[in-house]
């Protein structure tokens, strides 16, 4: 069963060109990580400092496999100092079964 992580930061400002071009590097090393499906970026629209990234993965355990990746962990680093405080994250699991799934 496929997994969303909600991973979400506040970036300081004036610093969001140097934070975006990081995650842009961090989105090519993550298509290359088993079990990675995809992953969206959102500003949020009543604090612009935060962004929040929604990605997919095929499970729990690459998710996990990923956070632990040493080329992830050197692109984070370098994007703390643009950041105030630590990134949250947030494992999403399905509510229903695709066949079950609803809109609400």
């Amino acid at each position: 069963m496929s997994i969303r992580v909600l991973s979400e930061r506040a970036v300081v400002p004036g610093k969001e060109r140097h934070v975006v071009q990081l995650m842009r590097t961090l989105q090519k090393e993550a298509i290359s990580s088993r079990g990675f499906i995809g992953s969206s970026a959102f500003r949020d629209s009543e604090h612009p400092e935060r962004i929040v990234v929604i990605s997919e993965w095929q499970s729990r355990a690459a998710w996990l496999q990923w956070q632990e990746e040493p080329s992830r962990q050197g692109i984070l680093e370098e994007m703390r100092q643009y950041l105030f405080g630590p990134i949250t994250h947030r494992v999403l699991v399905p509510l229903a079964k695709p066949q079950d799934d609803f809109l609400l």
